[in-house]
């Protein structure tokens, strides 16, 4: 049926709590999900403010989702997308795809993104016209020891009261396309494993976050503020982390950085990490007005 759908029994409507079922199953069932979300579940986020999604309904029934981040400064990422069926894909894709473009240009977003985790999003992404614009890749560190190494930096715990804070330097430290909420990092913080803060004298100037499964740790956030950034800001959190995961006997820790960033690669390596091969493409188009 799929095959030969009509354009003229496709519509597109706003996401609601009426299709949250259908939504569930879809993402159960279906091997055409793609799922981004850093620090919310998939149906937490889709009944807060910072979704917006939309679905694809073929004679009223529901064939396709799709759900993007509200812009920041412009930037915005592809969060949820999930088809009924591959037969879907397409037609589903172009009505979501238009739809939700023109809501994100009403919310001044310029710039639209999409990290790629499987193989069947490559063709479909190629006819809307996105394309590379950098990678995910991933570096890990196996438990051996880590030499200490004399620091100005005090390093001591952030807490919850320490939010604002730590909103305000990864929003300096980072360009906007990676830039969290405030939001998402109060959910950050609460669920971290561990989050550490560097001080120069009494002034915070950088921090990490990460996270514990199992036998491993990651490495979920590193911010320095740029006025501090290559003064070994990075290398002292990071290096105390280490030294505190390897107490836990974790078998390793594991950290993403972009290809592009040549700079947090330099700390990684510097400290004994390596590239697992683990690389997520990140693809993206800018949006014009129609």
């Amino acid at each position: 049926m799929m095959s030969h759908m009509t354009t003229t029994a496709l519509r597109v409507v706003p996401y609601t709590r009426d299709y949250r079922a259908t939504f569930n199953d879809m993402m159960f069932f279906s091997s055409y999900m793609h799922l981004h979300l850093d620090w919310s579940h998939v149906d937490t986020w889709l009944h807060s403010d910072d979704a917006i999604a939309y679905v694809a309904l073929y004679h009223d029934r529901a064939i396709g989702f799709l759900g993007a981040s509200r812009p920041i400064m412009g930037k915005t990422w592809i969060r949820v997308a999930v088809f009924k069926d591959e037969t879907a894909i397409m037609p589903a894709l172009y009505s979501l795809w238009d739809a939700i473009q023109q809501t994100l240009i009403l919310l001044q977003a310029t710039d639209i993104y999409w990290m790629i985790f499987d193989d069947w999003l490559y063709n479909p992404l190629s006819r809307l016209g996105l394309s590379s614009v950098d990678e995910v890749i991933t570096f890990v560190r196996y438990n051996s020891p880590m030499l200490i190494s004399t620091t100005p930096y005090t390093i001591r715990s952030a807490n919850m009261n320490d939010v604002d804070v730590l909103f305000e330097i990864d929003k300096q430290a980072f360009a906007p396309m990676w830039q969290m909420t405030h939001d998402d990092m109060r959910y950050a913080r609460r669920v971290a494993s561990v989050c550490t803060m560097a001080l120069h004298g009494d002034e915070i100037v950088g921090f990490q976050l990460s996270t514990m499964h199992h036998h491993n740790g990651h490495l979920a956030r590193l911010a320095v503020l740029p006025k501090m950034q290559g003064k070994g800001v990075g290398s002292a959190l990071v290096s105390d982390l280490v030294r505190y995961f390897n107490r836990r006997h974790l078998d390793y820790v594991s950290v993403n950085t972009q290809l592009s960033n040549t700079a947090s690669q330099h700390v990684y390596t510097k400290l004994g990490f390596v590239r697992n091969g683990y690389d997520m493409p990140i693809w993206g188009i800018p949006l014009t007005k129609s």
